[in-house]
């Protein structure tokens, strides 16, 4: 059996990461890298979620800038590198990518 093509199994690791993370949005292929073997891909997505809100202290700044969030919410790129057999498709590990600065 042939490896997957590039372009299929990015839209096999975007679906995979849509269903899991359903508030994800802007969701872009950031690097694509075959092993040597041929037996894997590994595709780095960035996609934009929600941040979490930090549990503050009540005072009225506080409650004007949350019902401002509202409006403008609060999202960060987050970066995930899968792990994809290259004959089936399937997807058999997600790992954080940390970005190096």
């Amino acid at each position: 059996m042939e490896a997957i093509g590039v372009k299929e199994v990015a839209k096999q690791g975007a679906d995979f990461l849509k269903n899991l993370y359903e508030d994800a949005s802007d969701m872009l292929v950031e690097e694509v890298e075959m092993d040597d073997q041929q037996q894997y891909w590994f595709i780095t997505f960035s996609y934009l979620y929600k941040k979490k809100r930090d549990e503050r202290i009540s005072t009225p700044l506080n409650a004007t800038l949350e019902s401002l969030s509202t409006l403008y919410p609060s999202r960060e790129r987050n970066y995930k590198t899968l792990k994809i057999d290259a004959k089936t498709g399937a997807v058999l590990s997600m790992k954080i990518r940390e970005l190096q600065g």
